[in-house]
């Protein structure tokens, strides 16, 4: 099992409440809380039907061991581009977690997704029964949102758009609303 939580979230988002009220043509003062609201889901629902991560974010990525691999040994991270890994992390059968040293493995900087290659070395498989091994990173195609890709912000304003022309009905995409 394989799972991605937020350590430190972005900045900022792919799009302000004052960018979807021009998108719209609306007053942002109306229903700047809810313009907000609705960036922040259409920013997550893009980023997870991209499987890219659009704004730095440092990630935590739990799985069970250093496996699936490709056949050179490297690893695929659930999210990318990569920027940089902080720790990578396995935990024996006992629950202690041990640091693996960076001469483990090579990080592969900007890969989409994010990769981590082993070296030379045998990597240090955790013995751990479920969740041995942790690995921080930072990924995100900028730090800048205006550095953003047009066709990127413009998904975020079009999903967060819809979401606000049609709230209220009930076959509105609930999933783009639910945080």
């Amino acid at each position: 099992m394989t799972t991605l939580t937020v350590i430190t979230p972005p900045a900022a988002l792919a799009a302000t409440p004052a960018d979807l009220a021009a998108y719209l043509r609306i007053s942002q003062t109306d229903d700047a809380s809810a313009l907000a609201t609705l960036i922040a889901a259409a920013h997550e629902q893009v980023q997870r039907e991209t499987g890219q991560t659009l704004i730095t974010t440092t990630w935590q990525e739990v799985r069970d061991a250093w496996a699936p691999v490709q056949p050179d040994g490297s690893l695929f991270l659930l999210t990318g581009p990569l920027q940089g890994v902080s720790l990578v992390e396995t935990t024996d059968g006992t629950g202690v977690a041990t640091e693996v040293d960076p001469a483990y493995y090579r990080p592969i900087i900007g890969a989409f997704p994010g990769e981590i290659a082993a070296t030379t070395l045998a990597m240090r498989q955790p013995t751990a029964r479920a969740a041995g091994l942790r690995i921080v990173y930072t990924a995100g195609l900028t730090s800048d949102p205006a550095q953003l890709p047009a066709p990127l912000k413009l998904a975020v304003l079009q999903l967060a758009a819809y979401c606000y022309q049609h709230r209220g009905e009930a076959d509105a995409p609930i999933a783009l609303i639910d945080r």
